[in-house]
C-alpha cells in the first residue's frame, strides 16, 4: 500500500492519507490498481483484497499516530461489491478493533456509481456504516450520473471532485463551471470538498479562491511507500506540506 496526502488548502497541513494498493508483479513491477482491480471484482476476490488494504492501512495509520505523532487520518477506497456482498460492517469493527484506531480518523471512499443503484438499499448500508462512527466520502464526483440535487439524502461526509476536472481547470470554462458547481453545493450542504489530481499552482489558486477545502495529488505529493513516508514524518521530503 502507499499512502497519498490530502491537504488543507488554507493551512496547507495534511488533513489525512489516502490509502492506495499496489500489486508488485513479478514481471512488470508495481502496478496501480487500473491493471488489476476489475478482474478482482470480477472474481470476486475484491472482498479479501479490500478487507486486507482495510486492515493494513488502519494499523499502519494507527502505528504513525503512536510512534510518529501523526495526527491525521485514513481514506480507504471500498468497492460497491464489497458493500453488496458478504459482511462489510463486521469487516470493517474488525479491522477497527484489531488495530486500535479511533473510528473517527477513518473515511470509506466509494465511487459514485454505487449511488446509482437502489437509493434506499444504498441510503441504508451507508447508514449503517456511519453507526460504526467512520465517515463517508465519494470519490470521482462527476463521472457518473446521479443527480447533484439528490445528493443530500445521502449520509456523506466528503465529496471528491475527479481529477479529470481539476487538470487545468484554469484554462477550461466548462470544467470550472461544473467545479464551481460541486463546490458551492457541498458548501450549502456543508459537505467538505476535495480536488484530486491537483498538479498545477494557477489549478490551486482557482480552487482555493472558489472555498475548496482540500486537494490531492502531485502538486503536493506522489503516492508514497511506508518508508517514504516516514521520511517525511521525520521531519522533510515529499509531502511534508
Amino acid at each position: 500500500i502507499h499512502y497519498q496526502p490530502l491537504v488543507d488548502l488554507h493551512s496547507r497541513d495534511t488533513i489525512t492519507l489516502e490509502a492506495l494498493v499496489r500489486w508488485n508483479h513479478p514481471e512488470k513491477g508495481l502496478l496501480s490498481p487500473d491493471h488489476f482491480i476489475d478482474l478482482a471484482e470480477e472474481s470476486e476476490l475484491i472482498n479479501q483484497i479490500g478487507a486486507w488494504i482495510l486492515r493494513t492501512a488502519c494499523k499502519q495509520v494507527k502505528y504513525w499516530q503512536d510512534h510518529f505523532g501523526y495526527s491525521g487520518a485514513i481514506n480507504v477506497n471500498v468497492s460497491s461489491r464489497q458493500i453488496a456482498f458478504g459482511d462489510f460492517r463486521a469487516v470493517l469493527a474488525d479491522a477497527l478493533e484489531n488495530s486500535g484506531l479511533s473510528p473517527g480518523f477513518l473515511t470509506l471512499e466509494l465511487r459514485e456509481s454505487l449511488m446509482l443503484e437502489s437509493k434506499r438499499d444504498v441510503v441504508n448500508k451507508l447508514r449503517g456504516l456511519k453507526t460504526e462512527g467512520v465517515r463517508i466520502a465519494i470519490d470521482d464526483f462527476g463521472t457518473g450520473t446521479s443527480s447533484l440535487s439528490n445528493l443530500s439524502q445521502y449520509p456523506i461526509d466528503l465529496l471528491k471532485i475527479d481529477g479529470s476536472f481539476v487538470h487545468h481547470v484554469v484554462s477550461d470554462h466548462s470544467k470550472q463551471s461544473l467545479v464551481e458547481a460541486i463546490i458551492r453545493m457541498g458548501q450549502s450542504l456543508k459537505i467538505k470538498v476535495v480536488a484530486e489530481g491537483l498538479e498545477t499552482p494557477e489549478d490551486l489558486a482557482f480552487l482555493s479562491a472558489l472555498g475548496c477545502d482540500s486537494g490531492q495529488g502531485f502538486y503536493f505529493s506522489k503516492p508514497l511507500s511506508v518508508k517514504e513516508y516516514e521520511t517525511v514524518l521525520k521531519g522533510g521530503g515529499e509531502g511534508s506540506g
